[in-house]
C-alpha cells in the first residue's frame, strides 16, 4: 500500500487526521483496485459474497458486496468506512445468486488466489510482516507469472491473479493451473530456505473460498492489511496453463494424453492430442454406501448445535468418506468449508492432524460402527436408515411440480390465455389443460 495515502486526501488538523483514522474510509486508488478486482466482468450477471466475523458480539454473518447488470452500472459499494472490530473476507468469484456460496451457484471465475499463511511461527507480529515484505520481493522476482494484486494480511499474503472471466465450464483448467502454481511456489521457497510460511493448498484450491479482503482489519494480528498493486493486465487461462507447463509443471486435475491419430490426406495437419478430465468419483461396489453416508453428515453439520465435544469425530467420519470418494485436495476443502459451521471451527493445525491420520489408515467401517463413532442419537440412527437418494428425488421432482401446476392456475386466474401460458411456463398446451382441469 501506498504510505503516502493520507496525502491524496484534504485534512486540515491532527484531529481530522484522528477521526479519518478511526474511520478508515478507503481513498480513490484504494477503491480503483477492489473495483478492477471485483466489478469487471460485465458479461455475466454475477454477485460476490462477502464473510463477517464481529469479534466485539462474537458474531458470524454472510454479506453480499453487490451485483453487475450492465456496462452502465456505476453502483459504488466502498464508501463506507471498514470497521477495526471485523475481519471481512471476500469470494474470488462471481455466483448466480447472493448470500449461498456453494460450489454449484458458481457462474464465472475471474480471480486465482495462492494463499501463504504462518501459523506456528515464533516471530512477534511486527517481526513476521518484516520478514513476510523482504520475502515477497524475492518471490516476485522468480515467479514465471507475476500477481496482480499481492495483499499482506497482517500473518501472510495472499497472491491474485486476475483472469480474463471465463465460464465454470474451465474449473479443472483452473484447477490445474493453481496446482501447478503451488508446485511452483513450493520449489521457490524451499530454494530461498523459506521455514515461517507454507502455501495452504486446500484453501488456494477453492474456487469458491472466502479470502480477506483487502485493506480491511485483521483482528488477530490488530494490523490493516497493506496491498501492492503490480500490474493490471488479465491473465487468459490456457495461455496461463501453457506457460507453467512449458517449465515442466504438471497437475492431475486436467491431463493431457496422446490420442490415436490418423493421417487423412497428403498436406494436412494431424489431430496433434486430446484432453481428459481426471476421474472424480472412485466407481466400486462401495460408493453407493458412501454417498448415503456423506448424504447423511451433510445433514449432522447442518442439524446438530455444533458443540465443541463433537467436532473431531464429526470432522474425522466426514473426512474418512469424503477422501473415498473424492481426491485429497477436494475432499479436504469440502472439509473445511464444513468446519464453519461449528460455533468455534476446529484449528488448521487440528484439521490436518486429522487428514493426515486419516491418508495414512484410510479406515473403513460398518453401517453400526459409523453410528457409533459419531454418538448418533435414536433419531439421527432412524433418519440415517430412512434416507434414500431415490426418496429424495422422488420428492425433490414431486415439490417442483407442484409448483409448476400451482403457477400454471395462478397465471390462468389472471386471465393469461393457454398460449401465452405455454409460452411463459415452456410447456405443451395439453400439459396445461390437464393442470387447469
Amino acid at each position: 500500500m501506498d504510505n503516502n495515502w493520507k496525502s491524496d486526501i484534504n485534512l486540515e488538523t491532527d484531529r481530522e487526521l484522528d477521526e479519518f483514522d478511526e474511520k478508515r474510509h478507503l481513498t480513490c486508488t484504494q477503491t480503483d483496485h477492489l473495483f478492477y478486482m471485483i466489478y469487471r466482468d460485465t458479461e455475466y450477471r454475477s454477485h460476490f459474497p462477502l464473510g463477517y466475523n464481529d469479534k466485539t458480539v462474537n458474531e458470524r454473518f454472510v454479506g453480499y458486496a453487490g451485483a453487475i447488470y450492465n456496462k452502465d452500472d456505476d453502483y459504488v459499494f466502498f464508501d463506507e468506512p471498514l470497521p477495526q472490530d471485523v475481519d471481512i473476507y471476500i469470494c474470488a468469484n462471481g455466483m448466480k445468486t447472493p448470500y449461498r456460496r456453494g460450489i454449484d451457484n458458481l457462474i464465472n471465475i475471474q480471480n486465482l488466489v495462492i494463499d501463504i499463511d504462518s501459523h506456528d511461527s515464533t516471530l512477534t507480529i511486527d517481526e513476521l510482516n518484516a520478514h513476510i515484505e523482504a520475502f515477497e520481493k524475492q518471490l516476485t522476482k522468480k515467479l514465471i507469472v507475476k500477481p496482480n494484486l499481492i495483499n499482506r494480511t497482517g500473518r501472510g499474503i495472499h497472491l491474485w491473479y486476475f483472469l480474463e472471466p471465463c465460464h465454470v465450464s474451465l474449473s479443472k483448467i483452473c484447477l490445474s493451473v493453481i496446482d501447478m502454481l503451488c508446485t511452483h511456489i513450493s520449489e521457490i521457497m524451499t530454494e530461498l530456505k523459506e521455514t515461517e510460511l507454507t502455501i495452504d493448498k486446500a484453501s488456494s484450491i477453492k474456487l469458491n473460498g472466502l479470502f480477506r479482503l483487502p485493506y480491511s482489519y485483521n483482528t488477530k494480528a490488530k494490523r490493516w492489511s497493506e496491498c501492492t498493486m503490480l500490474h493490471e493486465d488479465l491473465q487468459d487461462i490456457n495461455k496461463f496453463r501453457k506457460k507453467l507447463l512449458k517449465k515442466g509443471y504438471k497437475s492431475n486435475y486436467f491431463i493431457d494424453y496422446a490420442g490415436k491419430t490418423k493421417k487423412k490426406s497428403v498436406g494436412k495437419k494431424i489431430n496433434a492430442g486430446r484432453y481428459q478430465f481426471s476421474p472424480k468419483i472412485n466407481t466400486n461396489d462401495y460408493t453407493p454406501c458412501l454417498i448415503h453416508r456423506k448424504m447423511f453428515m451433510e445433514h449432522l453439520f447442518q442439524t446438530r448445535d455444533g458443540k465443541i465435544g463433537s467436532r473431531d469425530l464429526m470432522i474425522f467420519a466426514m473426512y474418512a468418506t469424503l477422501i473415498q470418494l473424492f481426491e485429497r485436495d477436494d475432499a479436504q476443502a469440502r472439509c473445511i468449508e464444513l468446519n464453519d459451521f461449528f460455533e468455534e471451527p476446529l484449528s488448521h493445525s487440528k484439521l490436518y492432524e486429522i487428514f493426515k491420520d486419516v491418508d495414512r489408515k484410510r479406515y473403513k467401517f460398518t453401517v453400526h460402527r459409523f453410528l457409533d463413532l459419531i454418538n448418533a442419537t435414536d433419531e439421527e440412527r432412524a433418519w440415517y436408515h430412512k434416507l434414500s437418494v431415490k426418496e429424495e428425488r422422488k420428492k425433490e421432482r414431486r415439490e417442483k411440480k407442484e409448483q409448476r401446476n400451482a403457477r400454471v392456475k395462478e397465471l390462468y386466474a389472471q386471465g393469461y390465455s393457454i398460449v401465452a401460458i405455454s409460452k411463459e411456463m415452456n410447456l405443451s398446451r395439453p400439459t396445461i389443460y390437464k393442470i387447469i382441469q
